[in-house]
Parts: C-alpha cells; structure tokens; sequence
C-alpha cells in the first residue's frame, strides 16, 4: 500500500458528492492477481470514489464483482439501526440522499437496510468463496465491513447480545461474520491453502 496523499485522496475522505476518486492510473492488488488468473471480488465498502457514469466503482480497478455501500455510512441519512426499529445513536448526514448499496454498476437497494446487511454481505462473501474453491481457481476477496464504524448496528439475532452495548453488539455481529468466512473457507477443504489477512 500507500499513503493516500500520493494518490490524490488528501485531504479528507471521499463524500457522496465528490466527483472525483482514486486516480484510474492506480494499480490495485485486484489487478495484479486478475491478471495471474484469480476471480476477485470486493464486499462491503469500497470508499474510493463512484464518479460520473460509475467511473471510479471497483469494476474499473480490477475487481469482476462488487457488492457494497460505496462510503461509509454515516454519510447517509439513518433512523433505524437496531432491531426492531431503535434509532441509530451517531449523527448521520442527512444532507445527502440515503445511502445506495451496488452490486457492480447497479443500485440494487436504496436505502441500505442496516439490519440485514451484514448477513447479506456474508452470504455474497461465502458464496463467492465456495463457487471458486468448487471450480478449483484462485480468489482474492476483499471485505472492508462496515462494522464497527459509527453508527453501531446490529441485527435482531445480536440486539442486546452484549454488556458492552450497541457498540459490543456491533462487533458480536462483526466476530460472527468473520467466523462464517473461515468455516466457509474450512468446508470447501482450502484452509491451508488460503491466506487470511485480518486488519
């Protein structure tokens, strides 16, 4: 990696309407392993931009799939992120429009429902793993989540789940989700064949 400032992302993060994103001269790690045969793919937040015409989507940068939020989502406004309907207890924006969740180029759902979207991001992610690990071709996914990013969210089966609050909710959901990765990657038989970078 780099620092930002040698990309162009300086000196805050990219908004909803920003027209700009990571400079299309880039080279991700998406490409380099693409173009050594691996299927990529990219689940969760990407936060490098959209751009006119999906410009600066992950599509453009090496990445055959995309399904996420394109930036956080505190930049968005919220009113419900705990089950059933509690409010989200951080100050989101509502100045801009609710927040769009892509699959490739496409809305497929707006406004994000933050109450299924980890679970849905972790289905995508597991079927993504399992579909190449029966094909027998190399992967590289990455998933930025959105947890545990202000606001806190939690679905119904991790509300109240935690001592430590919304906050602990959040991360029980996030520990869930991290280990329905490693027992998607130990059922398809590729645990030691698979690096698992965790940051």
């Amino acid at each position: 990696g780099r620092y930002q400032t040698r990309s162009g992302i300086w000196p805050s993060v990219l908004l909803p309407s920003s027209t700009g994103g990571l400079p299309r001269n880039e080279t991700t790690i998406a490409e380099v392993l693409k173009k050594e045969g691996y299927a990529t793919a990219i689940v969760g937040k990407w936060h490098l931009g959209v751009g006119i015409n999906n410009t600066y989507l992950p599509t453009n940068y090496g990445f055959d799939y995309y399904m996420g939020i394109p930036y956080s989502h505190d930049m968005c406004p919220c009113s419900v992120c705990f089950y059933p309907d509690q409010p989200c207890f951080n100050d989101c924006s509502p100045e801009f429009t609710p927040c769009p969740v892509f699959e490739n180029t496409k809305i497929i759902r707006q406004p994000a429902d933050y109450l299924t979207m980890t679970a849905s991001y972790t289905n995508t992610a597991t079927g993504f793993i399992n579909r190449n690990a029966e094909a027998k071709k190399p992967f590289f996914l990455y998933f930025p989540y959105q947890h545990t990013h202000h606001p806190q969210f939690a679905s119904k089966a991790f509300r109240n789940t935690s001592i430590r609050g919304t906050f602990g909710d959040s991360l029980n959901e996030l520990d869930w989700s991290v280990g329905e990765i490693f027992s998607a990657i130990k059922s398809a038989g590729i645990e030691t064949n698979t690096f698992v970078f965790f940051t």
